[in-house]
């Protein structure tokens, strides 16, 4: 709302108000009758209440361009874009420490220049203002800060990835990594080394394969007791490799077929060649194919 406009009209309500107290003496005095007093109040409160819905009105106008939420206009972008808005705001970010308008946060890690610490200079900026107040930060360096939020989670991405094959190199099984992730199965976990590696186009003897090996390393059984090779497409194929007495091979192959039916699998005779006996077949050192149970 314009400055004048706001003083005016106040004064005009400030007449009313005055007006309204020399009414009350009046009445006081027996000179002005109650009807009028009420008049005048009623007055003032339509004032008021007009000087309010202005205000109100004039704010929603000046608000309406930030709250576009739902401007569904598509924003013309490309890669060349990307990269030149990412490439400028680290170079605006990195300046703002060396210019001093931004603050370098005390525990930034790796590179002054990625772009978690780039970020976190504008957030630290936030901080410096006065009293309960966050301080006003430069939209551009908002703007830059937010260019940089992609970059910063691709790099997330890369050292999840990393540290997600160092797991799986010694062996842990992805119900722990999937725990210490957050997720909510060993498969979710799973996926997501697909996702982030890119390998969602596997075969369906690979996957299975996946699946057969982390079942096992889930509950103990190494590389040493059991192999598991790819047939054709998409069979997969599991031998027992425990060696000792026959009792002891029998209880290590009811162990992988217990394992392998907690991960929704299950065993059959090479060829399907039927047997009443799977956990003897296993036993004695044959071939199996690994089904997906129904």
């Amino acid at each position: 709302m314009p400055s004048a406009f706001r003083h005016a009209h106040g004064a005009h309500v400030l007449r009313r108000l005055q007006a309204l107290r020399m009414a009350t003496r009046r009445i006081r005095r027996g000179g002005l009758g109650i009807s009028r007093q009420a008049q005048l109040q009623r007055d003032v409160d339509n004032d008021v209440l007009k000087r309010d819905h202005v205000i109100m009105t004039n704010n929603a106008e000046a608000t309406a361009s930030i709250d576009d939420w739902h401007d569904a206009t598509p924003i013309p972008s490309d890669a060349r874009d990307t990269e030149r808005r990412e490439r400028e705001a680290r170079e605006r970010l990195a300046d703002g420490a060396r210019t001093g308008r931004l603050l370098k946060a005390p525990n930034e890690q790796w590179g002054a220049a990625e772009p978690a610490n780039l970020i976190g200079r504008v957030l630290l900026a936030t901080t410096h203002g006065k009293g309960s107040h966050p301080a006003e930060v430069d939209p551009a360096d908002i703007c830059a800060a937010l260019a940089l939020v992609a970059p910063a989670r691709r790099d997330m991405d890369r050292l999840e990835t990393q540290i997600i094959m160092i797991a799986r190199n010694q062996n842990l099984p992805w119900r722990v990594i999937a725990e210490a992730l957050g997720l909510q199965s060993p498969q979710a976990a799973a996926q997501r080394w697909q996702r982030l590696t890119g390998t969602t186009a596997l075969s369906s003897s690979v996957v299975m394969r996946q699946r057969v090996t982390s079942a096992l390393l889930d509950a103990g059984i190494t590389a040493a007791e059991t192999r598991v090779f790819l047939g054709h497409d998409p069979v997969v194929i599991l031998q027992l490799s425990v060696t000792g007495s026959p009792a002891g091979r029998r209880h290590a192959a009811a162990k992988v077929i217990a394992a392998l039916h907690v991960a929704g699998l299950g065993v059959t005779t090479e060829g399907g060649h039927a047997t009443g006996d799977i956990e003897g077949y296993l036993a004695e050192g044959l071939t199996a194919e690994v089904v997906e149970l129904t």
